[in-house]
């Protein structure tokens, strides 16, 4: 069944994008516009609000699935934080359909003890029906965008905490639950083979930009991007520099 959110636009070799945590597929709506006159551009939500607790192997199936309903053959993954898991993830089951990956301010590590116990104590007051508490929202403001967003982009911020409200708490929990499961990816990033572009914004204030250097020095002939003055979520902070990138990434691959 395909997602209840779908954007899949354009036409040529095809494009599959997984968004973030707290994120949505449109995300990545500026990405997909510019990008379509030359690839098919796919963007879905992972998973519906009211889903029950999931894990990232089942999103990666999930993926492959909705790209057999497309009757996509073969692609190129672009995944952003909890996005960038299900595509390393993707990569290691060495899936002869992926043809490159985008993995944009995510991480190879697991978790530390620290985190996880800091991470729960904020997430585990979500399981509880309604919907996200001003309090969760206010406190991920500074997760997700750079304090260069919060001074000069108020109405980006505006539109993503008032979508944020509408969003159950439980289903947060749930997203929270899978993306905290992943395994230390780090000793099996020479496994992933396929052409890779790494792009992070280096004011990201959730996962820092050491992440995106570990990843390149992990992935054999993988591009860094590093974007200046841009937080978490660059796809909105940044949609020009991030489809320039893209494009050269991009066009740089063989024929699929």
């Amino acid at each position: 069944m395909k997602p209840q959110a779908l954007i899949d636009v354009g036409n040529g070799p095809a494009v599959i994008f997984c968004h973030g945590a707290l994120m949505d597929s449109s995300m990545f709506e500026r990405q997909t516009q510019a990008l379509s006159p030359r690839f098919r551009c796919i963007s879905y939500d992972l998973r519906p609000i009211t889903e029950a607790p999931y894990s990232l192997s089942e999103l990666v199936d999930g993926c492959l699935n909705l790209a057999d309903e497309l009757e996509v053959e073969r692609f190129v993954l672009a995944g952003l934080s909890m996005g960038g898991f299900l595509g390393m993830e993707l990569a290691f089951r060495q899936d002869q359909r992926l043809v490159g990956l985008v993995l944009m301010d995510t991480m190879a590590a697991d978790y530390t003890a620290e985190e996880r116990t800091l991470f729960s104590s904020i997430f585990d007051p979500l399981d509880t029906d309604g919907q996200l508490p001003k309090s969760f929202i206010d406190q991920f403001v500074p997760v997700i965008f750079s304090q260069n967003a919060e001074n000069e982009q108020p109405g980006l911020i505006e539109h993503w905490t008032r979508r944020w409200g509408s969003r159950s708490a439980r289903s947060i929990l749930n997203e929270h639950r899978a993306w905290m499961a992943k395994d230390d990816y780090r000793p099996r990033l020479e496994d992933i083979k396929v052409p890779t572009l790494i792009l992070h914004g280096r004011d990201d204030r959730g996962i820092i930009f050491h992440h995106a250097e570990v990843l390149h020095q992990g992935i054999s002939g993988s591009t860094l991007v590093g974007l200046e003055r841009t937080g978490h979520a660059i796809t909105e902070e940044a949609p020009d520099r991030v489809n320039q990138a893209l494009s050269d990434f991009l066009g740089r691959l063989p024929a699929w």
